[in-house]
């Protein structure tokens, strides 16, 4: 009888130590289908911005696919390369991550991690593990370009960067290239105050273009240019955002806005894991994948207006119209309006 009772003390004994070494052994990969981690910058979730979007768009995809979407939030910059390391020991079928100094942490450790997958969100990183989406941000200015030109009256509209980048220059001369293809008797001012996070810098500045003419005003300075919505609603000229998720109160000052769907991206790359056809390397997105888009959300854009600005949409899809990108392309651009081709 006592045999009896200690075989079965051992056989429950060795039961439970063989369950929980199944559970020690356990990671990213076996919790779910397939499992994703986002990992955010110190913003973290409720920063009413590309955080917060790109969220929305894994919610959606955990809403529709069958995948466990894990989210860190990284607490200070400098643990940016050590939560991407360790995640990347949990052998998640996907780390995802959004902007340049989290792609800059992505490209850090990725090496070492071979054969873990990456996705880094509007930033480009050449490393054969890592799916890089950059946006055709010129696109989308051009069609608000087309907007601006159609709706000045003084024809002098101003632009308002924060500081000058690869990627700032994209909205710059794409906007540029829109006002000059409608209207080509407009001017575009257009400063850099060199700060993404100067209000009053950002303020002054569009109060300066305002008190030159310009009834238009496009802010390219992410907070910065809560300062240009102030001063526009102070001294009643139009605004239009480079992006749609501002705060903002008066939107009687808001012609229009620039959509990046860094949502419908994070989304896709999830698909893309789940179908299993998820694919390295660089790719740029723009008007054709419906990721890069302008917002009548106020409806202050006279519907005339928004019709031409469609018909440019089309233009461009189709490669009728190749919409410049920097100094150069731009240039290119002018000699072809004014020669006609």
């Amino acid at each position: 009888m006592r045999s009896e009772i200690l075989h079965k003390k051992i056989f429950v004994l060795l039961i439970t130590i063989y369950l929980a070494a199944s559970l020690v052994g356990c990671n990213a990969s076996s919790r779910g289908e397939k499992n994703i981690v986002f990992i955010t910058d110190i913003a973290g979730l409720g920063d009413k911005s590309s955080n917060d979007t790109v969220y929305e768009g894994l919610k959606r995809a955990e809403e529709e696919f069958d995948v466990v979407i894990n989210v860190v939030e990284s607490e200070t910059i400098d643990s940016y390369t050590q939560n991407i390391a360790e995640q990347s020991r949990e052998n998640y079928d996907l780390i995802i991550t959004v902007g340049l100094p989290m792609a800059s942490a992505v490209a850090d450790v990725s090496a070492t991690f071979p054969e873990q997958n990456y996705v880094t969100i509007d930033e480009s990183i050449d490393q054969s593990n890592i799916a890089s989406v950059t946006y055709k941000e010129q696109e989308g200015s051009f069609l608000l370009g087309v907007i601006a030109g159609l709706t000045t009256k003084s024809n002098i509209i101003g632009f308002v960067g924060g500081v000058k980048t690869d990627i700032t220059e994209k909205y710059e001369y794409g906007f540029r290239a829109g006002v000059k293809s409608v209207n080509q008797n407009a001017e575009v001012l257009v400063e850099y105050i060199e700060a993404f996070d100067e209000i009053s810098l950002g303020k002054n500045t569009a109060a300066r273009q305002y008190e030159i003419g310009a009834d238009i005003i496009y802010h390219v300075a992410g907070w910065s240019g809560l300062g240009v919505i102030e001063a526009g609603s102070e001294n009643d000229f139009w605004v239009i955002n480079s992006q749609e998720d501002l705060p903002i109160v008066d939107t009687e000052t808001i012609l229009g806005s620039m959509i990046k769907r860094l949502d419908t991206t994070a989304y896709t790359m999830v698909k893309s894991i789940v179908e299993g056809n998820f694919t390295a390397g660089k790719v740029e997105l723009g008007l054709k994948e419906e990721v890069i888009e302008f917002s009548d959300k106020s409806n202050n854009i006279l519907p005339e207006v928004i019709q031409v600005a469609n018909e440019y949409r089309e233009f461009i899809i189709k490669n009728e119209i190749r919409v410049p990108f920097d100094e150069i392309t731009y240039d290119e651009f002018e000699k072809s309006l004014v020669s006609g081709q």
